[in-house]
């Protein structure tokens, strides 16, 4: 019986009938198919390995203490893998629809907070895989998501026995009161040993919100001329896009900077696209983001571990060029913490989704804290190499990145193999244009790789080491 984490609980707090905090990402996979009900044969093998995701909350009475996870004793994995099907012919538009209206529904906090959905007849003749998880479920300590343990590096599925889950008896509610007047009669040790021991993720956050409280410039109301701030509904509006890896590192290679500056100055010209159409674009337009990036221990080994920083995206700037040249000044002081993209995705297992996990907590986390954040920007780099689910081969991998109350637009990417995949999450009532933003982030690139391929100094073949940063 663990008790939920002070973080945790403050994810679980937020989350309400406007804020849906949970993170979530798309898998496509080559087709035809699977039955569902090896779906559901290998994620019930697979939940061994993840005890968390059959855990549910118990509130302790009187609220004295707070809510503990407990074995669910009605659990049944088919409850959360879910089966729907896109009708016929399957289009882009209408996969678009359904994850927007998936993104938009709650997670019922009575049972385990996950669900996973197979989505057949996509583009015909390919299915996807949407996996949902709350964040106080994933949180690199006590949680790992689950396409983390369901992902194969070959196409031979590893569908083993089922074995047999007696849940923990529940907790009687004297149990429940006597725990909880004892971790409250110790509570600060209890705090600082575990800020000390292993959630230094917990800890960056909490460092990191003290800071941003204090600052001068942080104000409880800060005016947006570009509409991207202010309250959202329940309602979500997803899209989606990918960008070459090979285009991406041709730019870099001739303007210098990192594959992350590259896909900054990509978002920088989406947004500017975006606030283009709409009619708010001044030469003084700024869009104030907050990405995660992923840090390097104390030991200096490359760990599980997220920070995050500001940016300032010079939207209202001409010339693309100016643009990235002000992007990669300004993220130059934050590369030195930065940990390449091919070290994470050498990590041991398939480190993307506990990435994408960690890196949106601490982005939804920080936006929340902050009244002048205006978008949230992940990056996450994922394996070179392909990922299969039985047997199918991953063919694209979409992040559905949250956002929160005064964050109307978010951004995910995610590298996999040569692509990298986008998702732009929006407040559907507020964004019904988030397509100028699609559509922008992919002209940004191909207006970068045009200027690139004409410059002189691509004739040199310089190459710059690729510092990637996570999101995330």
């Amino acid at each position: 019986m663990d008790r939920v984490r002070p973080q945790n609980l403050a994810f679980l707090s937020a989350d309400d009938d406007h804020q849906r905090l949970h993170v979530a990402s798309l898998g496509v996979y080559e087709g035809p198919a699977p039955r569902h009900s090896e779906l559901v044969d290998r994620v019930e093998v697979a939940l061994a390995l993840v005890p968390r995701f059959r855990q549910r909350l118990l509130e302790v009475p009187l609220k004295l203490g707070r809510p503990v996870w407990i074995d669910d004793e009605n659990f049944r994995v088919e409850h959360h893998v879910r089966h729907t099907r896109l009708p016929a012919p399957g289009t882009e538009d209408q996969l678009r629809e359904l994850v927007g209206q998936l993104a938009s529904n709650p997670i019922e906090r009575n049972q385990p907070l996950w669900e996973l959905w197979q989505i057949d007849g996509v583009g015909g003749d390919q299915w996807a895989l949407l996996s949902k998880s709350h964040q106080a479920v994933v949180d690199g300590v006590s949680g790992t998501p689950l396409l983390s343990v369901l992902l194969d590096t070959t196409p031979h599925a590893r569908i083993g026995p089922k074995g047999t889950w007696i849940p923990e008896e529940i907790p009687s509610d004297f149990r429940l009161v006597t725990d909880a007047l004892t971790d409250l009669a110790v509570d600060p040790a209890e705090l600082v040993g575990a800020i000390k021991s292993g959630i230094r993720v917990q800890g960056a956050m909490m460092k990191w919100a003290v800071d941003k409280v204090s600052a001068p410039f942080r104000q409880a109301s800060v005016a947006d001329p570009a509409g991207l701030s202010g309250p959202i509904g329940g309602r979500r509006i997803w899209d989606h896009a990918e960008l070459s890896l090979d285009t991406i590192r041709s730019v870099r290679q001739v303007f210098g900077g990192s594959t992350h500056d590259v896909l900054l100055a990509c978002f920088t010209s989406g947004f500017r696209e975006l606030l283009s159409q709409r009619g708010l674009l001044t030469p003084e337009s700024e869009v104030r983001a907050v990405v995660p990036l992923s840090v390097a221990g104390e030991s200096g080994r490359y760990e599980n571990e997220v920070t995050v920083v500001e940016a300032a995206l010079p939207v209202g700037t001409d010339d693309v060029l100016d643009r990235y040249s002000m992007i990669t000044e300004e993220s130059a002081g934050s590369h030195e913490s930065g940990v390449a993209a091919d070290v994470l995705a050498s990590l041991a297992g398939n480190a993307m989704p506990l990435l994408l996990a960690l890196g949106t907590r601490m982005a939804t986390h920080a936006a929340r804290m902050q009244h002048h954040i205006q978008t949230i920007v992940t990056n996450v780099p994922g394996p070179r190499t392909p990922r299969f689910l039985l047997g199918h081969q991953l063919l694209a991998s979409y992040p559905v990145v949250p956002i929160v109350d005064g964050v109307r637009l978010a951004v995910g990417a995610a590298s996999y193999l040569d692509t990298v995949w986008l998702g732009f999450t929006g407040d559907l009532h507020h964004c019904g244009d988030i397509e100028h933003l699609r559509d922008g982030v992919v002209a940004g690139l191909a207006e970068l790789h045009e200027l690139a391929s004409l410059d002189k100094r691509a004739e040199t073949g310089r190459d710059e080491p690729d510092e990637n940063h996570l999101t995330p």
